[in-house]
Formats: C-alpha cells, structure tokens, sequence
C-alpha cells in the first residue's frame, strides 16, 4: 500500500506492501475471515522483518490483541523477545476488556433499574453481540461508548457522577458540549489514576439541521446477555455509526474499524437495505457508507451487492480518490501524517464539497483550538481563528508538500534498492 519502506518489498495483488504492513493486514484478515495461515507462515518464515515497525503498526491499527492469538501457533519463526511482548500485551488487553466489561454491564444494570434507556456502542455493543465469533473476546477498547436519549441527557449524568465518575469538559465551557458536539466525557479514578473512560452520546454526529437516523430508537434489537437484557442499535444503524465515525478526527484508516464493519456484514446477511438506502439518501451518508464498504472489499473481499454500490456511489473522481486513499494510506505513519490524513478524508466522506468546506469555515473556535492543539479562549487562540482562512490552506499547503517530498524519496530508495539488487 505504501512505498515508504523500500527493503522487503512484496506484492500482493495489484499492491506493494512492506512485509510488516502485509503481516498487519493478513493478521485483520484472519480475524475477519480465520485464514491467511499459509501466507503468513511464509512471511514469518522470511525472518526479515522490521519488528518495531510490525509493533507500531499493530498499536497503530488497534490489533495487539488479536496478534498473539493469530501468531502463536507459528511461535518457533518468531525471535522469543516478540512473542513474549505479544502475548503479555494479549493478556494485558484481555484482563482490561474483562473489567470494561464488568462495568458496563453494571452501568446498564443501574440504567435499566432506573428505567433510563441506554444504547452501547460500537467496543461494548461488539462485545454483547458477538460479531467477532470465537474472538469476541479479543477485540480492544479503550473506553466504553453509551448512547441516551437527549431528554434523558440530565437523569442520565445523575447516575453516572454517583457511579463515582467525573465530567470532563477539556478545557471548554459545558455549553459548547451541549449545543455543539454529541457526546461528554466522563472518567472514574482509582488510587489517583483514571481506570474507567466513558462517552455518553445523545446524537451519532455534529448535530445539523436534519436529525441523523430519526427512527433509530424505534428499531433497536435485544439480547439475552445472563439474566439481563441489553439493547443495541439495529444492524443497519450500527454500519451508520460505524460509517459517520469517519467524520471525527483520528485514525479514519484503522483497520480495527474496518474489522468491526466487515465482521458486521459477516454475520448479518439479511440486511435491510432499503432502510439503509433510504436514511443514506436522506441524511447524506451515501459516501461515508459507500467508503466503509469498499474499504470491506478491498481488504476482506466482502462482496456486496452491485446494486448497492451503484446507488450510493458518488461520482466517479471521488471513487477514485476513496480507492486510492484507502489503497495508499492505510500505513502512512500516523503520528506524523494525522492533521494531513483527516483534512484529505473530510473532503473525501461527505455527499458534497459545501458540508465539509462549510464545516471548516464555520467551526466553533473550540473545535479549531482542539484540532491545532491551542489553549482555548485564548487571545492568541482567537486571533489564529479570526485568519483561519489564510491558516487553513498555508497549514493544508505544508501537509501536501510533506506527503510529495515523501513519496519522492521513498521512490527514489526503491530506485536506488533495485539497481543494488
């Protein structure tokens, strides 16, 4: 996918990748698909690769978990320092996700007495469903992510500060939470360090004019977990979740998000689609959606009907730009490239130009102080925001001029790799 490790170089498909980013995609392969053994027997068998590299892009694509469980059948190939960090690291996550799951059940426990309806998402909602099969259990979380409804939005902060929780607003006023985001922050501390981090959602998205997904309460699906019920979003409106979550800024290339997106459509074929097409058109997800299922294809083969595809496709420039950005920056280094990979993805996932460039021109000054780390409310804060129209494209210009000295370069050390050879 990239070319920016010139040395062990293998072609997979129509795509370069080095052997590190092959092994970090078959690894997500096997989790969606639990195969790629051949293949992967071979790489490791190669004893080439670059084990930080490998380490930083399993951290990077949120996979440390499943890689021990993927690679300790082939441990006699790998050096004994790595595969005893994989499988601490294994074990490390498996404990944590043990206790995140402890406590939702027990937040949905206190929510439910209180008749306080509460919707997991995305880690905690895949942990009750299962979509991992055999590897349910496997898959990471950092924090626990609930959904509430709006009118219940001060109830529900009434339960969660008695579960001994704090609100964290990060600097910024509380109204700037409510009227302009979709979700607080809220973290518990045990002796003095932070051990539990949730999110309550009241809305998907940025709110906008149009309520995203209007029905959704309507059609949420139950399941048996112990003797308790829990509630989750629908099928199709978690592929929208999973879809809008390509708005925010962060890693929009994770291949763990693309896992959790495929293993969806894996294990839920009967999908109501008309629904989908419907709120995609509606609310203007067609795009989002359309990336989220090429990204399924190209890395899982997921097939999809052409019918589908046909109707949310944007046009054909964008397809291509959607292609090309998931096929070449998957592994681009993302401390380095996270401001230059959202700014190019925020004009690649909306229906049209204006959303995206009006977001940007009108962006509350907490969201531009957030994004260029700057303290909020500052004096100098306020003045770069007054001239973000000369800040942004002078700081997008530098981006771009980054990623073509880098791209450069890189060929040029191939160049240079295949005449030596």
């Amino acid at each position: 996918m990239t070319l920016g490790w010139p040395i062990n170089i293998i072609k997979a498909g129509k795509y370069l990748f080095s052997l590190e980013e092959r092994l970090v995609l078959l690894i997500a392969q096997w989790v969606v698909t639990d195969c790629k053994g051949p293949e992967i027997e071979k790489i490791l068998s190669q004893a080439l690769l670059n084990w930080d590299h490998f380490n930083l892009l399993l951290a990077q694509h949120e996979l440390s978990s499943f890689a021990y469980a993927c690679l300790k059948n082939y441990s006699a190939l790998l050096p004994v320092p790595e595969i005893d960090l994989l499988r601490k690291n294994h074990y490390f996550i498996l404990a944590r996700l043990a206790d995140l799951e402890k406590e939702f059940l027990m937040l949905a426990d206190i929510f439910q007495g209180q008749k306080v309806d509460l919707l997991p998402l995305k880690g905690a909602a895949f942990l009750i469903d299962q979509i991992y099969g055999d590897k349910f259990g496997l898959r990471p979380m950092v924090d626990m992510d609930i959904l509430v409804k709006k009118e219940n939005l001060f109830q529900a902060e009434k339960l969660i500060v008695a579960l001994g929780y704090r609100k964290q607003l990060c600097g910024f006023k509380e109204d700037y939470w409510r009227r302009k985001s979709y979700h607080i922050i809220f973290t518990k501390e045990k002796n003095g360090k932070i051990c539990f981090h949730l999110e309550m959602h009241w809305l998907l998205d940025y709110p906008r004019k149009r309520l995203l997904l209007p029905l959704l309460w309507d059609r949420i699906r139950k399941l048996q977990v112990g003797d308790k019920q829990i509630a989750l979003l629908s099928v199709e409106d978690t592929l929208f979740c999973l879809a809008l979550h390509l708005r925010r800024f962060g890693n929009v290339l994770s291949l763990k998000s693309a896992c959790d997106f495929a293993c969806l459509l894996t294990k839920y074929k009967d999908l109501d689609w008309d629904y989908i097409l419907q709120e995609a058109n509606q609310g203007e997800m067609r795009t989002s959606l359309y990336f989220r299922l090429i990204q399924a294809s190209v890395f899982f083969d997921i097939q999809v009907p052409n019918l589908i595809l046909n109707n949310l496709s944007p046009a054909i420039y964008k397809q291509r730009v959607i292609k090309n950005f998931i096929a070449n920056d998957t592994f681009l280094d993302l401390d380095k490239m996270a401001k230059s990979l959202f700014l190019k993805n925020h004009f690649v996932v909306y229906d049209n130009f204006w959303e995206p460039a009006d977001m940007i021109i009108n962006m509350p000054v907490e969201q531009f102080a957030k994004f260029y780390r700057l303290a909020p409310y500052s004096p100098g804060t306020y003045f770069l925001y007054c001239l973000r129209f000369l800040y942004f494209p002078l700081h997008l210009l530098m981006q771009i001029l980054k990623v073509i000295e880098r791209k450069i370069v890189a060929r040029l050390a191939l160049s240079i790799e295949s005449k030596a050879i």
